[in-house]
């Protein structure tokens, strides 16, 4: 659950955990799942985005077999995923930072706390000394399916930080 997340992820991902907090009330907290919220592939739920710039691993079973689906190749268009008929996502994984990465989450909504996102950023960067080596970042509710942004990706690339506030 989304509140069972909040205290496995909250050393790794701080920002995961403030975005956890902000999400539904305590009972969808309580209840609600990532694995849900991916496979309900709207454009504007607030885990794909943050699941895009992690390289999540969707965990695929069926009656045919087991699969794993790269989050990239998943959402297909509007409410339409790579799931086969018969498949359910029995689980997602996605790797821990290094010590060089760095994981930045903004939700933007009407209120703070349980309020659909009208935009989700998920930001997730390396550097080396104060240069940016490599960047994903990807938005939520701005398509019909939450998208990275590549170009923008690329051109922050051998980019310095130096003298850009940390938050």
């Amino acid at each position: 659950t989304f509140s069972e997340a909040t205290e496995v992820m909250g050393n790794s991902y701080p920002d995961v955990t403030e975005l956890l907090h902000r999400l539904g009330s305590k009972q969808v907290r309580n209840q609600g799942t990532w694995v849900a919220s991916i496979a309900n592939a709207s454009p504007i739920g607030d885990i794909a985005p943050l699941a895009l710039v992690l390289d999540a691993i969707l965990s695929v079973t069926s009656t045919s077999g087991n699969r794993d689906i790269h989050i990239e190749d998943f959402f297909q268009g509007y409410k339409v995923t790579s799931l086969q008929p018969g498949e359910v996502i029995t689980g997602i994984s996605f790797s821990k930072l290094s010590p060089d990465e760095h994981l930045k989450v903004y939700k933007v909504s009407k209120r703070i706390e349980d309020d659909i996102s009208a935009v989700m950023v998920a930001i997730k960067y390396q550097l080396q000394g104060d240069e940016i080596v490599d960047a994903k970042i990807a938005y939520g509710g701005m398509a019909a399916t939450p998208k990275r942004a590549k170009t923008l990706e690329n051109r922050l690339l051998n980019k310095s930080v130096k003298g850009v506030s940390k938050k």
